[in-house]
């Protein structure tokens, strides 16, 4: 499997968006969409930005998709191969960060398609001098 399908694999477990996921590495909504490689720099940012992605098993095929909580000790610094280290306490805040921040765009985006609803009920009852 290319590194580009595992992304998307990971995303459909995790529950984030293509364009979500797009929005937090800075790159195009089309980017996982394309065939091409993906360069270091943008490895580097998903390695920041999703912190329970394995590296090991997006690079080399190797391990679990997500970094295990038995390999994380708690209170116990975890070091990858990329020399990030973070403890469980801090990877449970990302998470968390990142679950918000998922439903604050779901809610925000609800809003909005439900405001426009309103309008578009209004302005049919308008038009039909219903009101």
């Amino acid at each position: 499997m290319k590194t580009k399908e595992k992304i998307r694999q990971y995303l459909v477990f995790k529950g984030i968006s293509m364009s979500e996921f797009s929005r937090k590495i800075g790159v195009s909504n089309r980017f996982l969409a394309s065939d091409g490689s993906i360069m270091s720099d943008k490895i580097k940012l998903i390695r920041n930005m999703f912190l329970d992605l394995s590296m090991d098993w997006l690079l080399f095929d190797e391990g679990e998709m997500i970094v295990s909580s038995e390999e994380k000790i708690p209170g116990e610094k975890k070091t990858t191969e990329f020399g990030k280290n973070k403890t469980l306490a801090e990877l449970n805040f990302l998470a968390v960060n990142t679950k918000v921040d998922n439903l604050s765009s779901d809610f925000t985006k609800f809003k909005k398609e439900f405001l426009q609803l309103i309008e578009e009920k209004l302005d049919k009852a308008i038009k039909n001098k219903e009101v």
